[in-house]
């Protein structure tokens, strides 16, 4: 017996030598093979537009105003957040129905869409917190033009609902009005705190890439769930979650998601944001639940809520008119009732 655990002892330790070796031994490659360039004229199917900020190449998309204001003002500026797993593309067509209230441009926020993966170090990390505040505030700078008094909206769906209300938090003069969607700040995701200094062990993050593939290939199902009707997920829709995935080091971007030091002070206190916030979610969201916003909405005390019947988590994708009606009558601003 005492042979047998000796042998099974010795065993356990070879497995996790090898296990602690073996990320060192294998080069990774990337499944992507495409510049960022590339895959974003692939799926746009014509040149993109990147907005060089805090260091990066941020791949960005835009829709004209189509409204009108009085004399002598100048249309609100609509910056589009994301979600997780999401980028632009997944807001193309709802852009210029966005456009009758001010001038809407979206961004890929870093590591997703077609915006640059940085790996190096940095002094800020853009996956961060602390960085993806920096980089909003930056797309604000570079495209709300040179009127200080124009009035800025930041709408963000599920993760990058949470962001936009955090940047309003942290910087409120800077942001006049929010329409979250979905939005994660009750319901938060990412890896807990306790789990980053095993995350940043070296044989763990060099097979970090490797863990992030393994990952993505859950996307699907995450996806299905956030529709309440799943059958009316089209291919194109499909493709345009993948698209991202074609571009070279997808990978190494989302394990430095991953281990990046995450923070919200917002969920911590919703009811200090001091701006109009206007909510919107489905009555079948099991991704944020349709019960977190609704509680959100009861935590802040200038808001509105509105809840999109027969729809999941993307609202924007799975009730495109609804929801820009539910947009357009709840403004926050005032302009669009």
């Amino acid at each position: 017996m005492r042979r047998i655990l000796r042998w099974v002892g010795w065993s356990a330790l070879a497995v996790l030598v090898l296990l602690l070796i073996l990320p060192f031994l294998l080069r990774f490659e990337s499944s992507g093979t495409l510049t960022i360039d590339q895959a974003a004229e692939r799926s746009l199917g014509a040149p993109p537009t990147f907005l060089e900020l805090e260091g990066i190449d941020v791949h960005v998309e835009r829709a004209a105003f189509r409204g009108e204001v009085p004399p002598g003002e100048r249309e609100p500026l609509i910056v589009v957040l994301h979600g997780f797993g999401a980028s632009t593309a997944t807001w193309r067509e709802m852009l210029p129905d966005l456009a009758v209230l001010g001038e809407v441009i979206a961004y890929d926020r870093p590591p997703f869409g077609f915006t640059e993966r940085p790996v190096a170090d940095a002094e800020v990390d853009p996956y961060g917190t602390e960085g993806q505040v920096e980089l909003l505030g930056a797309v604000i700078d570079a495209t709300r033009g040179d009127d200080p008094d124009r009035e800025v909206v930041l709408l963000g769906h599920s993760a990058g609902g949470a962001l936009a209300a955090e940047f309003a938090l942290r910087r409120p003069g800077e942001v006049d009005a929010l329409v979250l969607v979905a939005p994660a700040v009750l319901t938060t995701g990412g890896a807990p705190g306790w789990l980053r200094p095993v995350l940043g062990f070296p044989p763990v993050d060099r097979a970090g890439p490797w863990l992030a593939r393994a990952a993505a290939g859950g996307a699907e199902e995450l996806l299905e769930r956030s529709w309440h009707d799943p059958a009316l997920l089209t291919d194109v829709q499909r493709d345009r979650y993948d698209e991202p995935q074609q571009v070279e080091g997808w990978e190494q971007g989302l394990w430095r998601l991953v281990r990046a030091p995450s923070a919200l002070q917002v969920s911590e206190d919703p009811g200090a944001l001091t701006v109009p916030v206007l909510l919107v979610t489905g009555d079948d969201d099991r991704v944020v639940p349709t019960e977190d916003t609704e509680a959100l909405a009861d935590l802040i005390d200038d808001s509105q809520l509105s809840v999109l019947g027969r729809t999941g988590h993307v609202p924007h994708e799975e009730s495109p008119a609804a929801f820009v009606e539910a947009v357009v009558e709840g403004w926050p601003l005032g302009a669009g009732g």
